[in-house]
């Protein structure tokens, strides 16, 4: 498993109903989502190995629904010479089977969209200096990449200075 940044992310937006899986990862919660050229073929073996791993769900019925770049900051090395960010692509399907909980991310699992969007109202509590950072670490907010792109796919929503104050958080 390469250690440097490759710049590419790919996340998947996994629905039913007026549901969607949330991932704990490392700096918060999110949908599935991993970095995806350096460790996958293609975008889409990204998606679907990545909902894989991290979810236990089969990835079904998946399509792209938006791609772009994001100067967000990466928890990987940078190889010399590149900018922070990523490509981002995201892909939106349906899960088959049951969500696996891994012991080190028990909070993974269905959640609804008002659920989503109290996680990202956690997010700009914390960046506003209403919540610190222990109570941060206890219950996680969404990942501020996360929040910008779930606002641009309708999920959650953000004003304006909200959606600054989560691009500021990611660089």
């Amino acid at each position: 498993m390469p250690t440097y940044c490759d710049s590419t992310m790919v996340a998947v937006l996994i629905t039913a109903d007026d549901e969607l899986v949330l991932v704990q990862h490392q700096l918060g919660m999110g949908a599935p989502a991993a970095h995806a050229l350096a460790l996958h073929s293609t975008w889409i073996r990204a998606a679907r190995e990545e909902t894989a791993a991290q979810t236990g769900l089969s990835l079904v019925d998946a399509h792209a629904v938006t791609s772009g770049r994001l100067p967000d900051r990466c928890t990987r090395p940078l190889p010399w010479g590149r900018a922070p960010g990523h490509t981002w692509q995201w892909w939106q399907g349906r899960g088959q089977g049951q969500v696996r909980r891994p012991c080190a991310a028990p909070r993974t699992g269905w959640y609804d969209r008002g659920e989503a969007q109290y996680l990202a109202e956690l997010t700009l509590e914390h960046a506003r200096g209403h919540r610190t950072d222990a109570e941060h670490t206890q219950e996680p907010g969404l990942i501020a990449a996360h929040a910008l792109w779930m606002h641009r796919l309708g999920v959650i929503e953000l004003a304006t200075d909200d959606r600054a104050l989560m691009a500021k958080l990611c660089a």
